[in-house]
């Protein structure tokens, strides 16, 4: 299925129809929003999280596996200077994000969309892997149920996934990872443009042909850290930048090192504590369930992430092309 087919959104019309109904010469519905962000804040913080001790990020996994090994065994970062303007601007864009996510949580809570406070920042895992992270939102569309992201972007980013005509390939590799999760049809992305709050929804089904690769990178990087721990191993994943200035390496942390073929920090770390995962039972019990996996068949017949009868009977009906790209990660904020 297209996607340029689908700009009609699934999202935004029913989004429109529910304000078309609210009195805005009134504050209620301010009111009603401001009341709902507090509820939402009030309800994470009491919640007690499911985060297992190992985890790969769905927003990690395409990128450098080298930066991931090195971050699971605490090495130390190389040394470097990040002017305070800089660190100012960092924490400044993150806010941004974070502000907007709950307002978009908090209208559509109040607009029935979200219907629940369950349904706000939720856990995913797919099954049987370490892949685990937390989604903006799950939508109740009619008798379906999407996955919410969204997102902030400057001008010339929003006016560039705009003529694309399509969420960007990273976005959507990564989203489909917690729609496999939780078990949704798809994604329904909005992209907020910073400077107006022009928004614009795309609209992506469910689609698991690229996870092999991403389940295949989580077992490479779980067993390379077996092997630091366990057998003494002094190899470590490739290098997956070019150079320092490639988007995969100019915020890395070890890049410096990783340039110079210094492995002084991958020597030290060995001296830390071991994360408590890490034992030869453990091990053991880690290879028994890939080859249990390896022969349980086909990722596209739902059977290897466990997904229900209904939506894996859609996904091998109506999956289209097998997507071929590499899983990236998103480079942008919000």
């Amino acid at each position: 299925m297209s996607l340029k087919t689908m700009l009609d959104g699934k999202l935004l019309p029913r989004m429109y129809e529910a304000l078309s109904k609210v009195d805005f010469e009134s504050r209620k519905f301010s009111n009603d929003i401001e009341s709902a962000k507090r509820d939402i804040l009030n309800d994470l913080a009491k919640r007690k999280s499911n985060r297992p001790l190992r985890i790969v990020g769905p927003s990690s996994i395409g990128g450098c596996l080298r930066k991931l090994f090195l971050a699971r065994i605490s090495a130390r970062p190389s040394p470097k200077y990040i002017p305070i303007h800089k660190r100012f601007k960092s924490i400044c864009i993150m806010e941004t994000g974070t502000s907007m996510h709950l307002r978009w949580q908090a209208m559509l809570h109040v607009l029935g969309l979200l219907k629940d406070l369950s349904d706000i920042e939720v856990e995913t895992n797919v099954k049987d892997t370490d892949l685990w992270g937390t989604a903006d939102g799950r939508l109740t569309i009619g008798d379906e149920q999407y996955l919410l992201e969204a997102k902030s972007m400057a001008s010339y980013l929003h006016r560039k996934e705009k003529n694309a005509g399509e969420a960007r390939a990273g976005y959507r590799e990564q989203y489909q990872i917690y729609c496999a999760g939780l078990n949704l049809v798809g994604t329904c992305y909005l992209f907020e443009n910073k400077d107006n709050s022009e928004i614009q929804e795309f609209v992506d089904p469910l689609d698991l042909s690229f996870m092999e690769e991403a389940v295949a990178r989580t077992i490479m990087l779980n067993e390379q850290e077996y092997a630091f721990w366990l057998d003494g191993s002094k190899h470590c994943p490739d290098k997956e930048g070019m150079d320092m200035s490639s988007y995969v390496c100019s915020g890395c942390d070890w890049a410096v090192d990783c340039f110079k073929g210094d492995t002084t920090a991958i020597e030290e770390a060995r001296h830390g504590i071991p994360p408590a995962y890490i034992t030869h039972e453990e091990r053991e019990r880690f290879r028994e369930r890939e080859n249990l996996r390896r022969r349980s068949g086909a990722c596209a017949s739902g059977a290897r992430f466990k997904l229900d009868s209904k939506v894996a009977s859609r996904l091998v009906r109506g999956r289209g092309k097998s997507s071929s790209a590499r899983i990236r990660s998103n480079s942008s904020s919000g």
